[in-house]
Order: structure tokens, then sequence, then C-alpha cells
């Protein structure tokens, strides 16, 4: 949308009453680069963000050289807890790419499927064995829940 926004500036600063029109013709002109965008998700930052080659370097290098102590030994070892704010707002960016571009290029939609459902299998492992559970109440919430 910026990309577009930024090709009719200058016209919608000559006739500001023109901009839904002016936009409704460049935003499509963008559509391969969400389709790049979207594919570069799907195809290499999920399988590299399953590898976990960062929070493995980080780990071993703190073990090695920072941890000296038994107790720091043991926080570096702890499992991670998953950062809800950063994966809601990338899978809530890929969906409202694909709403947006559905009725205007449908080819990117089987692409942000694919994403969706990688996503799903790569979070699904990853919440039930490699991160631990930020918030634990022991179950004392469960019974005014069911309510």
């Amino acid at each position: 949308i910026a990309g577009a926004f930024f090709q009719v500036a200058e016209q919608i600063i000559d006739n500001p009453a023109s901009i839904v029109s002016l936009l409704s013709e460049s935003l499509p002109a963008q559509a391969s680069t969400f389709l790049s965008y979207v594919m570069l998700r799907t195809l290499a930052d999920v399988p590299l963000g399953m590898l976990r080659l960062v929070p493995l370097i980080v780990g071993t290098l703190k073990l090695r050289y920072v941890a000296t102590t038994e107790h720091e030994r043991n926080q570096v070892t702890l499992p991670d807890t998953i950062n809800y704010g950063t994966e809601y707002g990338m899978h809530l960016l890929i969906w409202i790419i694909g709403l947006t571009y559905a009725p205007v290029s449908p080819y990117l939609v089987p692409f942000v499927a694919l994403f969706f459902l990688v996503r799903v299998v790569v979070c699904r492992y990853e919440m039930m064995y490699v991160y631990a559970p930020r918030y634990e109440s022991g179950g004392f919430f469960f019974s005014n829940d069911i309510q």
C-alpha cells in the first residue's frame, strides 16, 4: 500500500478527492511484492525458525563464556517462552495481505494458505516441545473459565 501511495503522491496532492480511484489503479501493481514476501515467509523463514539457530548459538556462547555458577548455567538452559506479540503480528500481517489481494490477484491465496498450513504444524510442535508456558496458574482459574 505504501508503494502504491508513493507512486501517486503528487497526483493525490494535486487532487485529494481522487485518492480512492488512484490507489485502486496502482494497488494491484504491488501484488508481486507481497507475493514475494509471503513466499519468503513460508518457504524460508518458517523452516529456518524451526532450526532455532540463534538460540542455539547464543545459548552455547553463554554456557561457555558467561555462565560461571551452577545457577547461571541452569538459567541459560531453561526453555524459552513464546513472544505472542511478534508471532500474532506476523500472522495478522499475512492474513491482511491475503484478504487485501485475494480479489485482485488470486494467485496469492494458495501461498497464504500454505503459510498458515505450515505455521499450524510448526507452532503446534513448538508449543508442545520447545517453549515453556510463561503463565501457569496450576488450574486455579479452571472453574472460573468453565462457568
